[in-house]
């Protein structure tokens, strides 16, 4: 932490920007994330996904507003326990956050309790189709397991992504409920949403049926941010 306020203290905000967002950063289990003064994240290594957005709208797979808990930090700094995924295993681990306040910044990094999972996760070798359909039966079976609130939870925290994976989810009106890597469409209706090129891909999305559809269209890669044929 004390390198990471060095660095902005002798080269400035762009600098470290640039440098905590890239994967050099990472040791091990250990990566710092950056808030700004307005509490938007400015760096994320592991969920890039978050930049831009506001910490404080951040909530945990177990509803915990972590979010808000880091955002409370003090020059003097906070400590903050809460379920996160773990950067080399991707599962949810406890994990305990030392994020302290410089220049009205939110400088912020942790360890994780216990040892990550050992092995390649299951989504890496797997046949793309074969485990979006998985991914998609887990996601019914929380449902119908635990309820509407457990599986909303779930599936608009980070800890849902597996790799490219993630859930997004509408109810029977086609208006998102459930979207981690774009929340801002929550509340939206899905048969508006268009894609970069024209095609109207939530109108095709919201035909789907009981047996399932495959849509193909352009999107955001949730790793790169960058758009690529989605499937």
């Amino acid at each position: 932490m004390s390198r990471a306020v060095a660095k902005y203290d002798a080269d400035g905000l762009d600098a470290v920007i640039t440098h905590y967002n890239s994967r050099d950063s990472l040791e091990g289990q250990f990566y710092l994330f950056l808030i700004g003064d307005d509490d938007i994240y400015l760096a994320h290594p592991i969920f890039p996904h978050l930049i831009g957005t506001d910490i404080k709208d951040v909530v945990g797979s177990d509803g915990q507003e972590l979010g808000r808990e880091i955002a409370q930090a003090t020059g003097e700094g906070v400590w903050v326990e809460y379920l996160w995924p773990h950067p080399v295993s991707r599962k949810e681990q406890q994990k305990v956050t030392w994020a302290i306040r410089h220049d009205g910044l939110i400088f912020a990094s942790g360890y994780y309790a216990g040892e990550p999972e050992t092995g390649p996760p299951a989504w890496r070798d797997a046949d793309p189709r074969d485990y979006t359909v998985q991914y998609v039966n887990a996601a019914i079976a929380r449902y119908e397991r635990d309820g509407l609130q457990s599986m909303l939870n779930y599936y608009n925290s980070v800890a849902s992504f597996e790799g490219e994976w993630y859930l997004f989810a509408t109810d029977a009106s086609d208006i998102y409920h459930v979207h981690p890597l774009i929340p801002a469409l929550i509340g939206t209706d899905i048969k508006d949403v268009v894609g970069s090129d024209g095609y109207e891909l939530g109108k095709a999305l919201a035909e789907a049926t009981e047996e399932g559809v495959w849509v193909e269209y352009l999107w955001p890669h949730p790793v790169t941010l960058k758009e690529v044929p989605k499937v």
